[in-house]
């Protein structure tokens, strides 16, 4: 029997491992993605931005209908059943075979009905094209996951962004216009399609033969998974929709300007998050280990987001004319306000994959319901008065409603769940590093960045933030994987 230390060692290799693999890849790939929307700015203009933006916000929401949010049910079931994997796979991508198709023409008829421009509806029919292809990238990325290989994941978004960003240079300085950059993303895709399907049948090839046991149990989920899922995707993507509808792509322009840069801060957050996630589901009936997991996990969380996010607003002004020059630094208020968001959609993932695993997703679903209905309430109230200010605002205030849903009810399934200790001092290094660098603000950019992150560790350093696990994390990587290893 093995040792209990050692298999918590094990997971936290494994876990941190998965994570740093992924988070490295997935920086070069959002780098290479930001350099993309870059181009597109200063080559074609802000209206280019938000049509294309428009475009693949609808092709966000439009794909919950395709992929269902069974992805989850996927990892979870493999990790019940490791020998039907082969089978699990197969039936998943025949069901999502059928759902493309459908959420291809919904997206063609949405484009007809919204108020946009018909070179936008041109990109959208040009996108459509592409549902079939990510859906099965969706499955066979999901299998990939239950695998904990998120490497091989990180390798097909990697090489997918770096073939749109090479091309989409290549058109652009043949003088090419946003029609050939839809071209270039559907290019993008059926590569990613490809790799990821090839990764997936290295771990089990798919058995394609319908399971009438198998596929009852994916539509047994549909209901709840699908509006979960449905209810995220239009939450990270809804902004986009109403500012293009309500007040046109130019506005929708520079909130995606500051959204963008945005989701390159929250990338490694979610990169330990989903690599969190199997791990949690393979514990589900050992909450000890799973509230360990999850303490240590919010903990982290919290304390990179909070000094993330202040430092990015502090230095708001110079990251964005960095990023985009002088033509878009009517964007830095909006990215200032966005990123306070980043605190809780970095901690959000965790409880709710926690929830995940225990079974408990209708807690899940509920945090996802209000905070869609929130941010698109809100959103209709304040974005033709304020505009892309108004959408971060509303942003905002639906993620943090968002969190709190999030929390509570894994507080009240995890009992023990208490995360006041490790509040105070992120907070107090926050408040020492924000002084220092808005000091250093006309400073390199760089540099500022560089003495900021080591005065915030420095004195979490000093104040024994790091006391009760840095020797515990030093000590998981002399261990070898609990399945080399013997009490």
């Amino acid at each position: 029997m093995s040792d209990p230390q050692i298999q918590i060692h094990s997971i936290v290799r494994s876990l941190l491992r998965n994570a740093s693999a992924r988070s490295l890849a997935e920086l070069c790939s959002r780098l290479g993605s930001a350099i993309f929307w870059i181009l597109v700015v200063r080559y074609l203009g802000q209206s280019a931005l938000g049509s294309l933006a428009f475009g693949l916000s609808l092709f966000a929401m439009i794909f919950t209908l395709a992929k269902l949010g069974l992805g989850s049910v996927l990892i979870r079931k493999v990790a019940e059943h490791p020998n039907a994997a082969a089978r699990i796979f197969g039936n998943g991508l025949l069901l999502g075979l059928l759902t493309s198709v459908f959420s291809a023409g919904m997206m063609l008829l949405l484009s007809q009905m919204l108020s946009v421009a018909e070179e936008t509806r041109t990109v959208v029919r040009i996108l459509a094209a592409a549902m079939p292809f990510s859906t099965a990238f969706y499955w066979s990325q999901s299998l990939i996951w239950s695998a904990e290989r998120q490497d091989l994941i990180a390798v097909a978004h990697f090489l997918e962004n770096a073939v749109k960003v090479v091309l989409g240079l290549l058109v652009l300085f043949a003088g090419k216009g946003l029609i050939s950059l839809a071209w270039v993303i559907l290019g993008s895709k059926i590569l990613s399609f490809g790799l990821g399907f090839y990764f997936a049948v290295r771990i089990a090839p798919p058995d394609f033969r319908f399971n009438r046991e198998i596929m009852r149990a994916f539509v047994s989920c549909i209901p709840t998974f699908a509006l979960i899922s449905l209810f995220y995707d239009v939450f990270v993507s809804v902004a986009v929709v109403l500012l293009a509808h309500l007040r046109g792509e130019a506005e929708a322009g520079l909130f995606s300007a500051g959204y963008k840069l945005l989701d390159i801060l929250i990338f490694v957050t979610h990169a330990y998050s989903q690599a969190l996630f199997p791990i949690l589901a393979r514990f589900k009936a050992d909450r000890s280990m799973l509230l360990f997991l999850l303490h240590k996990s919010v903990k982290y969380l919290w304390m990179f987001s909070l000094a993330a996010a202040a430092g990015a607003a502090v230095l708001a002004q110079p990251i964005v004319h960095l990023v985009y020059g002088e033509e878009l630094l009517s964007a830095v208020p909006v990215f200032r306000l966005l990123v306070i968001g980043l605190v809780p959609l970095s901690l959000i993932p965790a409880f709710a994959f926690a929830l995940l695993s225990l079974r408990l997703e209708r807690f899940d679903l509920l945090a996802n319901g209000v905070a869609c209905c929130l941010l698109i309430s809100l959103g209709v109230l304040l974005i033709p008065s304020y505009g892309a200010l108004g959408a971060a605002g509303a942003q905002v205030i639906a993620a943090l409603a968002f969190l709190w849903i999030e929390f509570r009810a894994a507080s009240r399934s995890l009992v023990s769940l208490r995360v006041q200790e490790g509040i105070l001092f992120p907070i107090l290094g926050t408040v020492v590093m924000s002084i220092a660098v808005y000091a250093m603000r006309d400073w390199n950019l760089f540099a500022a960045i560089a003495i900021g992150m080591a005065i915030y560790f420095g004195f979490l350093w000093a104040t024994r933030f790091f006391a009760d696990v840095h020797r515990f994390l030093l000590r998981a990587w002399t261990y070898r994987s609990l399945g080399e290893t013997e009490s």
